[in-house]
């Protein structure tokens, strides 16, 4: 494998060619925990202290991934190996500009990188937890890898060509997932058009969790009102702030307590 140092960061993020093997300063690779796919960014301390022995060792530690987005270069697989690097190394060595990564090329955007880290941990050593595989699976639909063509703009997939993209999922589960995450999707891909909501549901699950959070708020902001009086400015702030987080206009203010979301 051909190996490439960058002793000295240059004035713009440096060219890496797919596939190679690249000593990156560390100053030049950007952490996003909205990008790689462990749970809110989180590692397990006992790992990282194992991998950062290794890297004092010299011992062999598989590189990371990285990918350009957005004019940096973004971390895509190896938290755990990045957050040990950190731990192993001084900041005033020259060792903390030999963190080794292989890179994947520039990403189109954040929802390609995203779906990419989830794809290279699918059946990475370190498995994902259900958490992180439902995850997966939202970013996998999200990038359009639910659909045929080169460009994903074509015809939906089967439920077997999905489980043979992420192998382990059984259909069923799949099936149900999309239901739950995207049921306009789902709904498309029964050939029930009617309930196709036209955008291909890719924010269905992001509005329902949307729609949660402002009818928790609402309840919140309704329960301020000690008084006649205060308790009508409450409920109109909390319309109003219901209105800007979901789009939409609130439904009548039940009897009992709570939204039924």
């Amino acid at each position: 494998m051909n190996e490439h140092d960058i002793s000295t960061p240059p004035s713009l993020p440096p060219k890496l060619e797919p596939g190679v093997l690249f000593y990156l300063p560390l100053e030049w690779l950007h952490v996003d925990p909205e990008i790689t796919c462990r749970w809110q960014g989180k590692t397990e301390p006992g790992l990282v202290k194992v991998i950062a022995q290794a890297f004092k060792s010299g011992g062999h530690v598989e590189p990371a991934k990285a990918a350009l987005l957005n004019g940096r270069w973004t971390l895509i697989d190896g938290l755990h190996r990045y957050e040990a690097f950190v731990q192993a190394t001084d900041p005033k060595t020259i060792e903390r500009k030999r963190f080794p990564v292989i890179s994947m090329g520039e990403a189109p955007d954040a929802v390609t990188a995203r779906w990419w880290a989830s794809r290279v941990n699918w059946t990475a050593h370190k498995n994902l937890t259900k958490v992180e595989r439902r995850e997966a699976f939202r970013r996998y639909v999200q990038a359009n890898q639910h659909r045929k063509g080169e460009k994903r703009r074509g015809n939906f997939k089967s439920y077997r060509e999905i489980e043979a993209d992420l192998p382990g999922a059984k259909r069923s589960t799949l099936h149900d997932w999309m239901h739950q995450d995207f049921p306009s999707i789902a709904a498309a891909m029964a050939g029930n058009d009617e309930d196709y909501g036209g955008n291909g549901g890719l924010r269905d699950w992001q509005e329902v969790k949307a729609e949660r959070q402002a009818a928790k708020l609402r309840d919140q902001l309704i329960a301020l009102g000690g008084t006649e009086e205060t308790k009508g400015h409450a409920i109109a702030a909390a319309e109003e702030a219901y209105w800007k987080l979901t789009g939409r206009k609130p439904r009548a203010i039940p009897e009992t307590d709570g939204y039924g979301f």
